[in-house]
């Protein structure tokens, strides 16, 4: 199977780019590198430097049609951050227009199928926890609006022009390789205050909860939502075609760093900072449907992939 991943040279994409070899797929990586890092695509897998907001459609001469990718897999993505300045329409620039180019230029270039990378931000401040699928969206902030509306699209171009897709929801994605900047995790930013020496923030009281899971586990869910047929469902819901992705366990930021200091042997106390505008007070997924549909579920605790990520920084960032 041929597999073209948007967003490939950012954390999670490049994890999947190998996951995706070891699987013996052919893959095109393309990123347009605003974020991600040309080094992380291991050699040897072709790589095309686009941004999908610009030239994904066919109308301006799509890479889709050029490779005619079996199947594509979106992950890129204008990330947010509570707190973020990013005006509302760059989100939607980005993150809805360009995954409308995509879908169309998928459309024209006879692409399979299409797996997209939403966010537990679809479901802004959640009514019942863990939350499942079934939960309506209600997202609070520009980049959980915009990463919910192409799941709308996702099911027209399903329903108008037979575009098989699957819409995976990631929880709080965390690893190997994340980065402190734009991509930035906070198990990401705690790690590197932590092995810097100094004392790691934490913003609000540190009573907010998050659904961490281990990016191992998404490449997996990832692969077999390319592998696995789910029901078309029927009348005018997507059916089994949306699956959350975590670990359906809460952790709060306090607790998170209290792990985090064990596995580390550090010892630092935090500072507090004024909580930031448009962060959700709790977050955790219901995810048997992948269990139920994909055959997914977790396989690394929150503390054996903490101690996997923590030897990873330990080895390459000290």
């Amino acid at each position: 199977m041929h597999i073209c991943i948007t967003g490939a040279a950012g954390f999670i994409g490049s994890h999947l780019v190998r996951g995706c070899l070891q699987r013996g797929y052919r893959v095109t990586a393309v990123d347009d590198l605003s974020r991600g890092i040309r080094e992380r695509i291991p050699a040897g897998v072709e790589f095309i430097q686009a941004d999908v907001a610009e030239v994904a459609d066919g109308s301006q001469g799509s890479f889709l049609a050029e490779e005619r990718p079996d199947a594509v897999v979106h992950l890129a993505a204008l990330l947010d951050a509570p707190g973020s300045q990013i005006p509302a329409g760059e989100f939607a620039r980005v993150n809805e227009l360009g995954t409308l180019h995509l879908l169309e230029g998928c459309r024209l270039a006879g692409v399979n199928k299409i797996v997209y990378a939403s966010s537990a931000a679809v479901y802004g401040q959640a009514g019942e926890f863990p939350t499942g699928e079934h939960h309506g969206a209600a997202p609070i902030s520009a980049y959980g609006i915009t990463k919910y509306v192409p799941e709308l699209y996702l099911e027209m171009y399903f329903r108008r022009f037979g575009l098989d897709y699957r819409v995976l929801r990631y929880a709080n994605v965390f690893g190997p390789g994340q980065g402190t900047g734009g991509e930035a995790g906070v198990v990401a930013v705690f790690l590197d205050k932590l092995l810097s020496g100094e004392p790691p923030v934490i913003f609000g009281d540190g009573e907010q909860t998050r659904d961490f899971v281990y990016v191992e586990d998404v490449v997996e869910a990832t692969l077999l939502a390319l592998e696995t047929d789910a029901k078309k469902g029927a009348g005018t819901g997507a059916g089994e075609k949306v699956f959350n992705v975590g670990r359906g366990a809460e952790v709060t930021v306090n607790g998170l760093l209290q792990y985090i200091q064990h596995i580390a042997g550090t010892e630092f106390e935090p500072r507090f900072a004024p909580a930031r505008g448009g962060e959700v007070s709790r977050s955790c997924l219901r995810c048997d449907r992948a269990g139920r549909v994909l055959g997914w579920q977790p396989s690394f605790s929150l503390h054996q992939g903490l101690e996997k990520t923590f030897a990873w920084y330990r080895e390459c960032c000290i």
